[in-house]
């Protein structure tokens, strides 16, 4: 089995969410075997709301498996970028789900940013249920943590085009439909590759960029996304 996320804790057995957005009882005994760096004695009781981990064992049926082993990897790291709608919020947790219907916790803290559209400094308290956002996320001591939260508006649009003119805030794109103009804000997210915690100055002209955000006008954007793409260099 790959890797799942815990959303729920038991006695005795943990509730995990798959890729597919079904739902796993993993049932435990006190012959369950678990593995983990987070104390090097681990059981029942280390496994936390939100853990990833991998279990192995024999499936009662469809939806439970009885696991012999459980292996908690609290020592990798890795970028993950997740997209869903909030379902709720509770201190500084939020639960996602997926278009389809995994459910997805992910924790924030004091060092995630935050970009929404008309917001310089965006928080957590801008973050409703109901919204749809994007978190860039990395796996800490086996659990998902947000270093950076996206909100999108309602209806986001996205413009692609190679970028021919930077002026202050804003951007002109020759796009395949013409010319068109594209603001940028002060809680923009830049995307640079290569780049961490990129600005609008780590853009060049030539660059092919794609700006999501929303359209005011006929060929005017403002951008609440600007990613570059580059091709890789040799």
């Amino acid at each position: 089995m790959a890797a799942q996320q815990v959303v729920d804790v038991q006695a005795g057995k943990f509730v995990i969410s798959t890729r597919s957005g079904d739902q796993v009882t993993i049932e435990v005994d006190p012959q369950t075997i678990f593995l983990g760096s987070r104390t090097g004695e681990e059981g029942p009781e280390d496994v936390q709301l939100g853990d990833i981990l991998l279990a192995a064992g024999l499936k009662a049926d469809d939806t439970t498996l009885q696991a012999y082993v459980i292996l908690l990897p609290r020592g990798a790291e890795r970028n993950l970028r997740l997209t869903g709608e909030v379902a709720s919020v509770e201190g500084v947790m939020l639960q996602l789900v997926t278009r389809n219907g995994r459910q997805i916790i992910l924790l924030t803290d004091s060092d995630t940013a935050y970009h929404a559209l008309g917001q310089s400094s965006a928080s957590l308290g801008d973050v409703d249920v109901g919204d749809t956002v994007t978190a860039g996320s990395e796996l800490r001591e086996g659990r998902l943590q947000a270093h950076t939260l996206v909100v999108w508006p309602e209806d986001p649009t996205r413009v692609a085009g190679r970028l021919e003119e930077i002026e202050g805030p804003n951007l002109r794109l020759q796009t395949r439909q013409g010319t068109v103009e594209v603001t940028t804000e002060t809680g923009t997210l830049f995307l640079v590759p290569g780049i961490d915690q990129a600005a609008i100055d780590d853009l060049s002209v030539g660059d092919l960029v794609i700006c999501t955000g929303v359209a005011e006008g006929d060929r005017h954007y403002r951008a609440l996304v600007v990613s570059v793409r580059r091709a890789p260099q040799r």
